[in-house]
């Protein structure tokens, strides 16, 4: 199963802070103006950023170096 985590597209991005303050486990931060998903490892993909953005700049995408694995108790 191949893990999402959110994106953010540049262009849309306003640098208002509004997703970065929804985000629960600190993966994205405002860099030079622009939102940026600082730390992919810890975004859950659960998506509490995606409605607080007013520009509608974030999305889901499929992560491109980490899938989840299936742990057997």
């Amino acid at each position: 199963m191949v893990r999402q985590i959110i994106h953010i597209d540049e262009e849309k991005c306003n640098g208002c802070g509004l997703c970065a303050n929804a985000c629960k486990e600190a993966a994205i931060g405002i860099v030079g103006g622009k939102a940026k998903l600082l730390r992919e490892d810890f975004c859950d993909g659960l998506g509490n950023c995606l409605p607080a953005c007013p520009m509608k700049g974030l999305r889901r995408r499929p992560s491109a170096t980490a899938s989840l694995r299936r742990i057997h108790a």
